[in-house]
């Protein structure tokens, strides 16, 4: 059933028919982007020759022009082109989140299939977008939303975003781009492609980035440093074409988290001492913590940040065997290592009233003193005035992570097609083989102040003459072996999928596929006990002991035999119009990144749909009403109070009308137009559980209403493009207690193209300087309310106004 409440409904006609009446109100001069539902899309079918317009899936592509003009800051801030893709970009470069057509924010690539040349990155797309890259060697991105995706791949059902890297050509050629910001960028781009040979059947195509950033948000040291080299060797053959690729990644990001800020529900506010637009807790005060261990000591180094080594060798062969067969190969061994530093915020606390608790009176009792007090860890200064500390009195704790992860991965593809003038058939295997050969952890919680870059808080036992008689904290850190990891693992799987697509006449066009997928998963964690600390020194109150790994491990294994299903159909009503219809049924395994997660059953996806493509003279449009139904759906998040994560199955339930389109409105200006309307709710939670009261509650940080504009005005003197963002509220939490703010971001570009060599760009993103909330606090559970403190929450803003410049030389 699409339509579950009368007022979705209604919005969904009207948008309907505005979208379609676009068609007969227009009558000016035909522009290129006009006719881009005639470009053929190789992403999620079977077909060499497939249309936009012929397709029964919803489809988004862009071009390395459109990809230039957007300059994404990240690979998750290039999917907000993409309707029905709900991003959290706030996170700075990596570790940011996507979520498909309805499931809650926060789930990172969770059925979203990153690919790259057609090829999965990751089987379970752990942290992808720390492996996916965006720089000038790209030259097209397509996305398929539902569909093929559950078929042609796997873990992706919601979507396959594939995108297309440059090779070596026939003629040299390159391209090299230079971008500077205001906070501090210097990246340089470049790529390269030439024959390798006198008769030029061997291309060589090379390229990459390298840049150093202070950071969007100012961290008081180089936030971002590193880059990325990418090169393919392609060999021309007379049936088809070799091609062996390589990329190296060796870069540092900084992670950004949520602070503190006020009135999230009602036009969201900075408090003082920290700014929401351009503020951070991290700063060179909070750069270097020590871990006590019984084995010794670690350190998260902020510095580092999240620091990405990935190298991976592929190939891609394609054999045209005869006039309808031909076979596809592809294959690639990634070996992955990420080193994240990073402090998530755990919760505020009044800095005065927390001096009064009984744990830190209990303190003041054992070391006989007379009082409690803050005190700087860097510098030793004792803070003077709690209340007005940092104009707002607060401290807060963090939890302070170095996490070590190392995988090795191979993919690959096999696929046999068959192409006739009316039929499409391909069959082949998918199989993945990845290894996790260590995820490590020690943290820390830790104590600090309340400002942009806070600094670490001791709190310090004093007597009655004021002297330091003893410390609660050991060097800022409140207790030790706060999260532990300490696994290994491994995914084996295996998928045989054949998916068909019949044109039954010059209208119609039918399809449909099926993959069954075997996987097994094996894994050990180490188990805990309470162990004493190296190091501990008897004046220190919180570092003798800790949970530690006391050297055993469980072992978990499981085995999933899925299948997954798809029809649909695509009816051209004329040559500039077409309707189709989809149905779909595939799912979502753990993946061997959340080893403790075997324990969750495998997460379905159900979903269908119905869509209409019209191009005109001067106008193209994309309506797709559908209804996605997220079933098994594990959910967690971490109980403050315990400390542990609380888990729960749940189901989502969401309809709505995604759209996107072009208008050009006259030769001098263009429309280009995307978003979505939605309506979800959280169900399935059985009568009885504790959580209950959750069903029929709106899935959580996921916008019912999201639009995007781009109004381009043409000129003598380049494009003027402005870009507006709209987003709906939502709520923090599964609980709906902490609702985030509706809000709206304008962006501001100039593009100039000089002459066939050169281009310029000039862009200003949130110029309106947004408070924009994307999440709030994980950490505090599935009912978030308050930090308990003057009404002051934690939350995750978008970041404020920012500009950036680059400068192309093609040649």
């Amino acid at each position: 059933m699409f339509v579950k409440q009368s007022s979705l409904g209604r919005t969904c006609a009207v948008a309907i028919a505005v979208a379609l009446s676009c068609g007969g109100a227009v009558a000016q001069e035909t522009k290129d982007g006009a006719n881009s539902l005639e470009e053929i899309v190789v992403t999620g079918t079977s077909s060499s020759t497939r249309t936009k317009l012929e397709s029964s899936v919803a489809i988004t592509t862009m071009d390395a022009e459109a990809l230039a003009r957007e300059d994404a800051f990240s690979t998750a801030d290039i999917l907000e082109v993409v309707p029905g893709l709900w991003v959290e970009d706030s996170g700075g470069e990596i570790s940011n989140n996507v979520a498909p057509r309805g499931l809650g924010g926060g789930a990172a690539f969770r059925f979203i299939s990153i690919q790259e040349d057609g090829l999965p990155v990751s089987y379970d797309n752990d942290h992808v977008d720390t492996q996916q890259r965006q720089d000038i060697t790209i030259s097209r991105m397509e996305a398929i939303r539902g569909g093929t995706a559950g078929i042609l791949t796997t873990n992706g059902p919601g979507s396959i975003v594939n995108f297309i890297t440059r090779k070596g050509t026939e003629d040299p050629e390159g391209s090299l781009r230079f971008t500077v910001s205001d906070y501090g960028t210097r990246r340089t781009d470049l790529f390269y492609g030439a024959p390798v040979d006198d008769d030029g059947k061997w291309l060589l195509g090379i390229g990459g980035y390298y840049r150093t950033s202070d950071g969007i948000r100012d961290v008081g040291f180089t936030a971002d440093r590193g880059g990325q080299l990418r090169a393919s060797l392609t060999r021309k053959l007379d049936d088809g074409e070799l091609t062996f690729t390589v990329k190296n990644i060796n870069d540092h990001n900084t992670f950004y988290l949520p602070i503190p800020v006020n009135n999230p529900d009602s036009d969201p506010s900075s408090i003082p001492g920290i700014d929401a637009s351009s503020g951070t807790l991290l700063g060179i005060g909070t750069s270097r913590i020590t871990h006590r261990t019984p084995e010794g000591v670690g350190q998260t180094n902020m510095e580092d940040g999240y620091h990405t080594k990935l190298n991976s060798f592929g190939v891609n062969f394609r054999k045209e065997i005869d006039s309808n067969w031909s076979l596809d190969i592809a294959a690639r061994q990634t070996t992955w290592h990420l080193n994240a530093n990073g402090i998530f915020p755990w919760g505020l606390q009044d800095g005065a009233e927390r001096l009064q608790e009984a744990d830190v009176q209990a303190a003041v009792a054992a070391f006989g003193g007379a009082s409690a007090a803050y005190r700087y860890t860097d510098s030793g200064v004792l803070v003077s005035d709690i209340n007005n500390l940092n104009g707002n009195g607060l401290t807060t704790l963090g939890v302070a992570i170095d996490r070590d992860r190392r995988t090795e991965e191979f993919m690959s593809n096999i696929r046999l097609n068959h192409e006739t003038d009316n039929n499409s058939l391909a069959f082949g295997v998918l199989f993945a083989d990845k290894v996790l050969n260590g995820y490590n952890t020690k943290s820390s919680f830790i104590l600090s102040d309340v400002k942009h870059n806070a600094d670490l808080l001791d709190i310090v036992i004093l007597d009655a003459a004021g002297e330091e008689v003893g410390t609660y904290t050991d060097n800022g850190v409140y207790s030790y072996g706060i999260w532990l990891d300490d696994a290994t693992g491994d995914v084996k799987s295996t998928s045989l999928y054949i998916n068909d697509e019949f044109q039954v006449n010059d209208k119609l066009r039918i399809d449909a596929g099926t993959r069954y997928e075997v996987a097994e998963f094996n894994a050990s964690t180490g188990n805990t006990a309470r162990q004493t600390l190296e190091g501990g020194n008897d004046n220190v109150w919180v570092n003798d002991t800790a949970n530690w790994f006391d050297g055993s491990y469980s072992h978990r294994s499981r085995e999933y035999k899925e299948w997954s299903f798809t029809a649909g159909a695509n009816y051209k009503i004329t040559d500039r119009f077409a309707v189709y219809g989809r149905w779909a049924s595939s799912y979502q395994t753990t993946g061997v990144g959340s080893y403790g997660g075997l324990v969750e059953p495998v997460a379905d996806l159900t979903f269908s749909e119905f869509g209409t493509r019209y191009f005109g003279d001067n106008v193209t449009v994309s309506l797709v009403l559908f209804n996605t139904v997220f079933e098994n759906l594990g959910f967690g998040a971490r109980n403050q109070a315990t400390g542990l994560t609380e888990q729960i199955t749940i189901e989502t339930d969401t309809t709505g009308v995604e759209f996107e389109g072009e208008w050009n409105v006259a030769d001098a200006f263009t429309i280009a137009f995307s978003g979505v309307f939605q309506d979800s709710e959280v169900l399935g939670i059985p009568a009885g559980d504790v959580n209950e009261a959750f069903n029929g509650n709106m899935v959580q940080r996921t916008p019912d209403t999201q639009v995007r504009l781009i109004n381009t005005f043409h000129s003598p003197v380049g494009d003027f493009f402005l870009t507006a963002h709209y987003l709906s509220k939502r709520f923090a939490d599964l609980g709906n207690t902490v609702e985030l703010d509706a809000y709206h971001t304008l962006d501001l570009g100039w593009r100039y193209q000089v002459n066939d060599a050169i281009t310029v760009q000039v862009k200003g993103t949130n110029l309106n300087n947004a408070i924009g909330l994307t999440e709030g606090n994980p950490r505090a559970g599935f009912v978030e309310g308050d930090d308990g403190v003057g009404g002051f929450f934690y939350a995750r803003p978008i970041n404020g106004r920012a500009f950036q410049a680059t400068f192309q030389y093609d040649f």
